[in-house]
């Protein structure tokens, strides 16, 4: 799975190969593949992405966020496997989980070798899927400051303080030599 690290890596080589490019074809999973899902199917997803100028890419946790076109957004999410940029005469991978074509004979292809999420979303949807509606803020982040880091530690030491998402208990076990703090009904 893409860590942090991985996705702003990607994210910065993405801006630099692929944006401004035009999606001559987008093509979902050729190799099926049992915990890769998608909201749409081939024929949407061809229909949707086809003509489309990709944006410049950007990460968000360990999401990446490709803008396609002025109203769409490619999201790849909790992805591991390969995400590679293919110029114009170099092969494409046999087996893939989704393909982009550009008109310049470039292509960018993810291939999954654990588990993934891809997803085409219209006019910000993507912001109400609930892995990323719940996104917290991350150390690279402009929001993650001192007393942030502070709130997040505080949060995790609060052994019987009522749980600020759901109001349970959080309660405090002993787990290989230290502590851990969870809240029995949100963290199972």
């Amino acid at each position: 799975m893409f860590e942090l690290p991985e996705t702003l890596t990607l994210t910065r080589q993405m801006c630099e190969s692929v944006a401004g490019k035009v999606v001559q074809a987008g093509l979902l999973g050729n190799s099926p593949h049992k915990f890769v899902w998608y909201n749409r199917t081939h024929d949407e997803f061809a229909g949707m992405t086809q003509g489309l100028e990709s944006g410049r890419a950007a990460a968000r946790g360990r999401w990446i966020f490709l803008p396609l076109g002025p109203r769409r957004m490619l999201v790849f999410g909790e992805c591991g496997g390969r995400l590679l940029y293919h110029p114009e005469g170099v092969a494409r991978p046999a087996k893939y989980h989704l393909l982009l074509e550009f008109e310049d004979g470039s292509a960018l292809s993810m291939t999954t070798r654990m588990w993934g999420a891809m997803g085409l979303f219209e006019d910000g949807a993507e912001n109400d899927h609930q892995y990323i509606r719940g996104m917290r803020t991350t150390p690279v982040d402009p929001g993650f400051t001192e007393g942030y880091l502070r709130e997040l530690v505080d949060e995790q030491k609060a052994a019987g303080r009522p749980c600020p998402r759901c109001g349970s208990t959080v309660v405090r076990i002993q787990y290989l030599g230290g502590a851990s703090y969870f809240c029995p009904a949100c963290q199972r």
